[in-house]
């Protein structure tokens, strides 16, 4: 991996703020929607401490239009270069939660867009101090950019039918057990606001198993800091745009490997706060299997 810092003229000065925020973008072969999203990132009404890209050895022109898209914008950046794709998305979050100074962390991917009030709209949750992260409500959007959904909250109601549905802040420990046990409720990470800090503990927590995961990782993490004794706060205001791509998780391997690993967390669940949701967590994966055409894992 290399590193080069980028530097520009700094934005204008913006009132200080108690907490900074590192804002990380992982990019592999995400060239057409980096101006989008970069430019996402710069609108944001919050100020942002520094901002770190990852390229994961693109195959595309994406470094050559990262480099040209701060340029344009007199921004300063840190681009980091793999020359060889690492395979695992969580050593990077890792490795760039390390490397960040910030005291919260915004994991906003390459192909996913925000609200300029994202930040704005999440860091004042983290007065709280035991705050672990926060998270939004999310579009989804097509690889052109085109709405597909208006909002998780259809999803959120398999829950319940008023869950979700307002800003929240609560235990981590309840957040997992009223919203989070059977089923990943955080869909999309660049939505989600991390206290740095934490966020470190959770990967470094749940290293060893997150080599093992490919679709559920996430779902994971988030489990790890709600057992780490945080908080969690969630708004419905919809400020994030998750890009979902035709095909990204279609196929039956693709399922059947997506239901391993959902069982498998069902599993480590069951270990660690007892069985009393087992029955919840085989109804909840014979739907999904129903639903992808496979046999019931």
């Amino acid at each position: 991996m290399t590193n080069k810092s980028v530097a520009g003229s700094s934005s204008s000065s913006s009132p200080v703020r108690r907490k900074t925020v590192s804002v990380f973008v992982p990019n592999y072969n995400y060239a057409r929607y980096l101006e989008g999203r970069l430019g996402t990132i710069f609108s944001q009404q919050h100020p942002i401490h520094e901002i770190l890209v990852l390229d994961d050895a693109s195959t595309d022109e994406s470094v050559r239009y990262i480099e040209d898209i701060f340029e344009r914008n007199r921004r300063d950046f840190v681009l980091a270069e793999n020359k060889k794709n690492a395979g695992n998305i969580f050593s990077q979050w890792l490795w760039a939660a390390e490397q960040c100074e910030g005291d919260l962390i915004w994991i906003a991917e390459a192909d996913d867009l925000s609200s300029p009030n994202f930040l704005a709209s999440l860091a004042p949750f983290f007065d709280d101090d035991a705050l672990t992260f926060a998270f939004c409500d999310s579009t989804k959007i097509d690889a052109n950019g085109t709405i597909i959904q208006d909002s998780y909250k259809p999803y959120y109601e398999i829950i319940g039918a008023e869950a979700l549905t307002r800003n929240l802040s609560m235990k981590g420990i309840d957040f997992l057990l009223n919203f989070l046990l059977i089923k990943n409720v955080v869909m999309n990470v660049s939505s989600v606001l991390w206290r740095r800090r934490d966020l470190i503990t959770a990967l470094r927590s749940a290293h060893t198993e997150l080599e093992e995961y490919r679709l559920a990782g996430d779902w994971r993490i988030y489990i790890e800091a709600c057992l780490g004794g945080g908080n969690v706060a969630y708004t419905s205001e919809v400020l994030n745009a998750h890009r979902r791509h035709e095909g990204s998780v279609t196929g039956t391997t693709q399922h059947s490997r997506h239901l391993q690993e959902i069982r498998a967390i069902h599993t480590m669940l069951c270990r660690r706060l007892g069985d009393f949701a087992r029955e919840d967590m085989a109804h909840y994966r014979r739907e999904l299997a129903l639903h992808f055409g496979l046999n019931v894992l």
